[in-house]
């Protein structure tokens, strides 16, 4: 199975920002913390929110790996790398985050007027 990502600016979406207040008002059971990240997408009807690993937490990742080594041996090392690269480092290339999507809906109306 190949997995392909596709920028939504690509597919007519536009990228928008949140205030981080304005985050948590809209999500209220997606608070924005500071282990993530989040790009926003707008189009006509449609919304989509991307939740990504933000730099402070690939930051400690990275930290932590030696820990993780010891924690999984020596011997599964490639294994651990090939985790990193696609969960911690490229993950939009590989699909390793959450995505929202929002058509037609009260939310989208509020996420429209939060904007202007």
């Amino acid at each position: 199975m190949n997995y392909k990502y596709q920028d939504p600016t690509e597919n007519g979406f536009r990228k928008i920002d949140l205030q981080t207040k304005d985050h948590n008002e809209l999500f209220p059971h997606r608070r924005k913390k500071w282990i993530y990240r989040y790009e926003y997408y707008l189009k006509d009807n449609s919304f989509e929110m991307h939740q990504l690993m933000s730099f402070p937490a690939q930051v400690i990742s990275v930290l932590l790996f030696p820990v993780e080594l010891i924690g999984h041996g020596f011997f599964n090392i490639k294994s651990l790398l090939n985790q990193y690269k696609r969960q911690v480092f490229q993950q939009k290339k590989y699909g390793a985050f959450v995505s929202d999507v929002m058509h037609t809906n009260q939310k989208l109306d509020e996420i429209k007027n939060k904007l202007q």
